[in-house]
């Protein structure tokens, strides 16, 4: 049987060794939808947008009891996110770890 083939960008294709649909097929599916799903989001070109995230967020936001949940690609991010939406401005105080990150410092500072 052929392994499946996907288009990763960039003109090259990789073959994804995905012994999970072996497994599926011999019913020992445990987990395999959901790393199945996970590697089709790899594979598009809407890796940080589109239905997927938005699925993604509304199922999220059900699920914790929010009326809105917001994905984003990394820590700085959300916290740049989450400054931006309480309105942290230049003459406002913001304490943090001295050990840390150069992406926790850089929303606060920008």
């Amino acid at each position: 049987m052929d392994k499946p083939r996907f288009d990763i960008g960039h003109g090259r294709t990789e073959q994804l060794l995905l012994e999970l649909l072996d497994l599926r097929q011999r019913g020992e599916n445990e987990g395999a939808d959901e790393i199945l799903a996970a590697i089709s989001v790899l594979v598009t070109p809407n890796l940080d947008y589109g239905k997927t995230i938005s699925q993604f967020e509304e199922a999220f936001s059900a699920k914790v009891g929010a009326r809105h949940a917001v994905a984003v690609g990394s820590c700085t991010q959300g916290l740049e996110l989450i400054l931006e939406t309480i309105g942290l401005n230049e003459t406002d105080e913001v304490i943090t770890t001295p050990y840390t990150w150069f992406g926790t410092v850089n929303p606060i500072i920008k």
